[in-house]
């Protein structure tokens, strides 16, 4: 009997141990995987779902109750130093007050979040401009010393909020 209540207990305590591991994972997951694919020129997002998700829980840090809409992959070329081709993801609130974005690398056909090697290993960067301006507060991206950096449009109302995600 003791037995069967120690075999019993170490299994659930194996079970836990394995299901925190697929839980803790998760977010490292979603920045590793295809955020979308190219099939004859469109861009095709794989799991829109998921990345409004954790890009929503990452927005309500700062502005509780915000949700995001038309998530799209965009195309673009920077300023600053040199002029290169970007691909970036864009997402906005319903209001149009708050833009989220960020880089993604084109690898083939799929597109992946663009990272970086920070002092913990590889940083995927997420922006958010808010603000109202006329002009529009949105995600622009420079290049500086070889560097890519995402910023918001210079406009007087618009500020930026970046977070690193790993």
């Amino acid at each position: 009997m003791k037995n069967s209540i120690t075999l019993l207990l170490i299994s659930i305590l194996l079970l836990s141990c394995n299901n925190g591991k697929k839980n803790n994972s998760s977010s490292k997951d979603y920045l590793e995987t295809v955020v979308g694919t190219v099939n004859n020129g469109e861009y095709i997002l794989s799991e829109p779902e998921l990345i409004k998700e954790k890009w929503e829980a990452e927005l309500a840090k700062k502005k509780p109750g915000m949700t995001l809409e038309a998530f799209e992959i965009t195309k673009g070329k920077t300023s600053g130093d040199t002029e290169e081709e970007y691909y970036m993801l864009l997402s906005r609130t319903e209001d149009g007050t708050v833009t989220a974005a960020a880089l993604l690398t084109l690898k083939g056909n799929e597109f992946y979040f663009e990272s970086s090697e920070g002092t913990g290993g590889s940083i995927h960067t997420l922006i958010m401009c808010m603000g109202d301006c006329r002009e529009g507060c949105m995600p622009t991206v420079s290049i500086s010393n070889g560097i890519k950096y995402l910023n918001c449009s210079p406009c007087m109302d618009c500020s930026k909020l970046e977070k690193g995600m790993r």
